[in-house]
């Protein structure tokens, strides 16, 4: 005849969950420090269309058309000597292998001209010629570059213009600067390395609510939290409502603090429940996933 004690002990759950933080990256990825080194585009002007010059750049028209032309989806044209467009100033510092490409094409009759870009590391008071297009003898529009950009101070900008003083004029849009730089690695913090003791009597249960905390940073997706078969998940205590799987939802890259309630489900058999896992989830854009696995 068993004892009572041993009656109770078999009508009692008893279950581990174990936390491990598992960062599952594609091999040609890199992590240094925190950060990793990604091609990042630091401006892509008249994608799809213009609507106006861009925003905080400058423009000077000497004579002849408008700048900038609302027709055939949207362009810049320079048609004459001293027009020119240049950009805002832009931080490369921290980039390198910038490149600069965009799209032309001719305007009226006579020549063909190139479009000449100068860059400027000071903000403008000198300018360097960096480049030119190539001329374009149709009406098309052309890829062109992309052109190699050797300057990386604080305060660059780029001046578009036609040099020649008779001639075709030159239309261009779809203005692309790109370049390689240290951006911070996402990640997914979770508090706790263990949760253990679950357990509750026989037709009493479910368990009491235990917790553990979630964050991100540097993220371009949402964190989703799946709960295990026989486990629950919730934001709320107390009134506690199961939920699977859970979205914490990032903003500006940053999911704040948030605290997660999980317990064992009610009316499961007698039985140990160990080594489930509560999967915490943000699948980030194109190489990298971010696993942290409650095992």
């Amino acid at each position: 005849m068993k004892t009572l004690i041993e009656n109770l002990t078999e009508k009692m759950y008893k279950t581990k969950l174990d936390f491990r933080l598992r960062i599952v990256l594609l091999a040609f990825m890199a992590l240094f420090g925190g950060n990793m080194l990604a091609q990042t585009t630091i401006f892509h002007e008249a994608v799809p269309t213009f609507s106006a010059i861009p925003m905080d750049w400058t423009s000077n028209n000497a004579g002849g058309e408008a700048i900038f032309q609302s027709a055939t989806n949207g362009y810049l044209l320079v048609d004459n000597a001293s027009d020119w467009v240049v950009t805002k100033a832009y931080n490369l510092s921290g980039y390198t292998a910038i490149q600069l490409s965009l799209d032309i094409t001719s305007y009226d009759s006579g020549t063909h001209n190139p479009l000449v870009i100068e860059v400027s590391n000071d903000n403008g008071s000198t300018w360097t010629h960096s480049s030119h297009t190539t001329n374009v003898t149709t009406t098309s529009y052309v890829s062109q570059g992309p052109y190699t950009i050797t300057a990386n101070g604080t305060q660059v900008k780029f001046r578009f213009k036609r040099t020649a003083t008779s001639g075709r004029g030159v239309r261009f849009r779809n203005i692309k600067l790109v370049g390689t730089g240290s951006t911070p690695a996402p990640t997914i913090t979770v508090s706790s390395a263990s949760l253990s003791g679950f357990t509750y009597q026989e037709e009493i249960g479910p368990s009491q609510e235990q917790s553990f905390t979630v964050s991100g940073a540097n993220l371009t997706h949402n964190i989703s939290i799946t709960a295990p078969t026989n486990y629950e998940i919730s934001t709320a205590t107390g009134a506690f409502s199961a939920t699977s799987p859970i979205t914490l939802t990032q903003s500006g890259g940053n999911v704040s603090t948030t605290t997660i309630y999980t317990r064992l489900k009610q009316g499961l058999s007698a039985g140990n429940y160990n080594a489930e896992n509560i999967s915490i989830v943000s699948t980030e854009l194109q190489h990298k996933q971010l696993h942290a696995v409650v095992r």
